[in-house]
Order: C-alpha cells, then sequence, then structure tokens
C-alpha cells in the first residue's frame, strides 16, 4: 500500500487497474487489522493484567488504519491528490511505526514477565512433584519389605502344617497369624483336612462292614450252591415228565387235524349248495323282474292302444264334418250355376277324400280293437307267469335258508375243531416252551452253580482286602 500509493500520489494519475490494486489491498488491510484486533481481544481475555495496554494499543492501531484508508480514498481513489507522495509515504509509515512500537515497547516486555512468572510457577511445581514421588517410593519400598516378611512366614506357617499332613497325621492344622489372601489358603488347607480326616474315618469303618459282608456272603454263596445242586436234579426229572405230556398232546393234535380237515370240506360243500341256490334265486328274481317289466310295457302299449282309439274317434268326426261341408259345398256350387262348377268340383273331391278318411278311421279302430284285446290277455298271461315265478322264489328262499342253516352248523363245527385243534396246538408249544425253559434252567442253575463257587472265592478275596485296607487306614491318625 505504502510503495503504489506514494507512486500514485508522485504520478497524479489513476488508472482503472489501480483503483482495483487500491480495492484490494484496502481489504487487505482490513482483514489484518482484523485479525490482529482478534489475537489482542484473546490474549486480554487470557490475561486480565495486559488488558489496559492491549486496548490502548487496539484503539492506537485502529487509528492509524483508519487514517491509510481515509487517506487512500479521498486522495487516491477519488483522485483529489491534495497530499504529496512524501506526505502519504509519512502517513502510512506512522500507522505502520505506530504498531511496531506497541509490539516492542507494551506487549512484547508484558509477555516476557508473564513468561518468566509462569517458568517460575513451573519449576515449583516440578519440584514439589520430585519430592512427593520421592516419599512415594520410599514408602512403597517399606510396604514391599513387610509384605515380602509377612507372606515369608505365611509360607512357613503352610508348610509346617503341610509336612504333618503329609507324614500321615490328619489332627495336624495349620495355625495362621496373618490376616491376607493366605490366611483365606490355610483356611481352605485346614477345611480340606476335615474333609480328608472324615474320609479317612469313612474309609476305617467301610473296611470293617466290608470284611463281615464279605464273610456273611461267603457263607450264603455256600448255601446258594447246595441249593442250586438240589434245584438241577428237580428240574430234570420235571423235564422228562413234560417230554412224555408233549407227546401224547401231539397225537392229539395230529386227531383233531383230521377232524378239522373233515369239518372243512363239509363246510365248503355246504357254501357250494348255498352258493348254487343262491345263484338260482338270484336268476329267478331276474325273470321276475325281466316279465314285470314286459307287463308294464304291455299296459303301456293298451294305454297307447285307447288313446289312438281316441284319436281315431277324433278323425272319424272331423271326416263326417268335412263331408257334410262338402255337401253344402256342392250345394251352394249348383245354385250358383255355371259360375260355381270349379268350386263344386272340388267340394266333390273332398266330400270322396272325406268318406275315404272315415272308412281308414274304422278300419283303424277294429285293428286298435284287436290289440287292445290281445294286450289284456297278453297282461294276464304275464300275471300268471309272474306269480309262478314269484312261487318259485319263494321256495328256492326257503331251500337257500336251509342250506344257511346247515352251512352256519358246518361253520360252527369247523370253528369248534379249529379252536380244539389251536388249543392243542397251543398247548403242544406252551409244553415245548416249558420244556425248554426246563432245560434252559438246568442250564442257568448248572451256570449258577459257578457263579456262586466264583462268588465265593470273590467274597474271601473281598474279606482278605477288607483287611489290608483296615491295615492300611490304621496307620493315619485322625
Amino acid at each position: 500500500m505504502r510503495a503504489r500509493g506514494t507512486a500514485l500520489s508522485a504520478r497524479r494519475e489513476l488508472a482503472r487497474s489501480d483503483e482495483h490494486a487500491l480495492v484490494a489491498l484496502l481489504a487487505e488491510i482490513g482483514r489484518a487489522e482484523s485479525a490482529v484486533l482478534e489475537r489482542l481481544r484473546r490474549t486480554a481475555a487470557a490475561n486480565a493484567s495486559l488488558a489496559a495496554s492491549v486496548d490502548g494499543m487496539g484503539r492506537e492501531i485502529s487509528e492509524g488504519v483508519a487514517r491509510v484508508r481515509e487517506a487512500t480514498g479521498k486522495e487516491l481513489l477519488d483522485q483529489r491528490f491534495g497530499l504529496s507522495s512524501a506526505a502519504f509515504f509519512e502517513l502510512v509509515t506512522g500507522a505502520i511505526d505506530t504498531a511496531v512500537r506497541n509490539f516492542d515497547q507494551v506487549l512484547r516486555p508484558e509477555v516476557g514477565r508473564l513468561l518468566e512468572a509462569r517458568r517460575d510457577r513451573l519449576n515449583q511445581r516440578l519440584q514439589t512433584q520430585v519430592a512427593i514421588s520421592a516419599v512415594g517410593m520410599l514408602l512403597a519400598g517399606y510396604l514391599f519389605i513387610g509384605i515380602y516378611l509377612a507372606i515369608v512366614r505365611s509360607v512357613r506357617e503352610l508348610s509346617a502344617g503341610a509336612q504333618g499332613f503329609a507324614a500321615g497325621d490328619y489332627r495336624s492344622r495349620v495355625q495362621f497369624s496373618a490376616r491376607d489372601e493366605l490366611a483365606e489358603v490355610a483356611r481352605q488347607f485346614n477345611s480340606m483336612a476335615d474333609h480328608v480326616a472324615g474320609l479317612i474315618r469313612d474309609i476305617q469303618t467301610g473296611a470293617a462292614h466290608v470284611g463281615g459282608a464279605a464273610t456273611e456272603m461267603s457263607a450264603s454263596a455256600r448255601r446258594v450252591l447246595e441249593g442250586s445242586e438240589t434245584q438241577s436234579d428237580a428240574a430234570s426229572s420235571v423235564a422228562a415228565a413234560v417230554e412224555e405230556m408233549t407227546r401224547g398232546v401231539d397225537g392229539i393234535a395230529h386227531h383233531a387235524s383230521t377232524a378239522q380237515q373233515l369239518a372243512e370240506d363239509s363246510g365248503r360243500l355246504s357254501q357250494e349248495g348255498r352258493s348254487v341256490m343262491e345263484q338260482s334265486v338270484a336268476e329267478m328274481e331276474r325273470i321276475a323282474e325281466a316279465v314285470d317289466l314286459s307287463s308294464e310295457a304291455i299296459r303301456e302299449l293298451g294305454e297307447k292302444s285307447r288313446q289312438i282309439n281316441a284319436i281315431v274317434d277324433s278323425i272319424r268326426d272331423i271326416a263326417d264334418q268335412t263331408n257334410l261341408l262338402a255337401l253344402n259345398a256342392a250345394i251352394e256350387a249348383a245354385r250358383a250355376g255355371e259360375t260355381g262348377r270349379g268350386f263344386a268340383v272340388v267340394a266333390d273331391e273332398v266330400r270322396k277324400l272325406a268318406e275315404r278318411t272315415s272308412l281308414a278311421t274304422r278300419e283303424i279302430g277294429g285293428m286298435v280293437a284287436a290289440i287292445q284285446q290281445g294286450t289284456e290277455r297278453a297282461v294276464d298271461t304275464m300275471q300268471q307267469g309272474v306269480q309262478r315265478v314269484r312261487d318259485g322264489v319263494e321256495m328256492s328262499n326257503r331251500a337257500g335258508s336251509s342250506m344257511a342253516q346247515i352251512s352256519a352248523g358246518a361253520d360252527q363245527v369247523l370253528t369248534a375243531v379249529r379252536e380244539i385243534s389251536t388249543a392243542l396246538h397251543e398247548q403242544s408249544l406252551a409244553s415245548n416252551d416249558i420244556a425248554r425253559n426246563i432245560e434252559r434252567i438246568a442250564d442257568m442253575t448248572e451256570h449258577n452253580s459257578v457263579t456262586v463257587r466264583e462268588t465265593a472265592a470273590t467274597a474271601e478275596t473281598l474279606e482278605q482286602l477288607a483287611g489290608t485296607l483296615r491295615e492300611q487306614a490304621s496307620r493315619f491318625r485322625v
């Protein structure tokens, strides 16, 4: 700013680019002023003793910048050029010197004094911390030595109790004077000693009981061995008796099987006869049904014949009326003379047609009457046939009922024979099972005898082991 402004004041001419440059320089000076004032405000807020000096510096800097901004705007930007280049140079230099002088003469000594005071406080704090650390280290060393001695004493007490425990004296307990974590170890050790001592006492008691039980088991094994030998002899006798009974049951079962075969043949024949009768009854019922259908069809034919007869009567009446109308038409045509001749011919033809129609209807009526008479005779004949078929069906049903009773009786006989045969078969199987079971019992009795002998030997060995266990357990003092 100082160099450009001085040059423009000397030249007394301002181009557009110079205006832009001056405006940019003024904006930069404004930003620098704001930054300096902000830092001064922060310094005053952090150190109350510098507040007055910093405020004075800020006012002087703001006043110098304002003078430079005013001179630049009025003299250069407005192109008045009332100041000489030397005066503008002195104005800007004075603002700069004011700021530099305030920093050198006011702010720097105060900052140096504050830094010195802070350094003194830090040195004092460091000395205090060193002293506290030294005292802490001495105290830690004292505590370490005390803890070490206490641990050594506790370990010795634990070692003494453990040596007595290892020697078999389970009455010894750790007498512990400390109250730290090792005291809990000592309490757990004493608790373990109590449990082990109780276990040894239980072992001694159990060894005594096992010895007595082994003696009793040996005596019982000998008694069981004698009973097993007696049971084996009895099982052999029972097996022989069961074998004889099984042979007798097999013979009876053979005869029952023969009777069952005969009963089955009888039942099969009765079933076949019953089936034939049922087929005959079914066939006769179908014949009766067919005859009923034929009779019904003939009745319907008779009904149709009556309907045809009624239609023929209607046609005959129409033919008579047509004939009468034709006669009237012929009379009227004759009265008409020559003009009605053609109409008379037609009326004559119509009359002839009516006569032929009447003749045909009489013939049809005769035929229908003959058909009705034949139909009635056929219906009577069919009804008689249906009645005879129904009588045959009834007799066949009676015969079928008799055959059914015969078949039912044969089935009952067959069922009874089968039950007898099944019972004999089951008895034979049961006898065989009994024989096998008795043989198995004999084998098991022999096996039990061997097992009892082994049990007796085991009982003697167990008695010896119980004595050894009592002897070993007596070494411990509880």
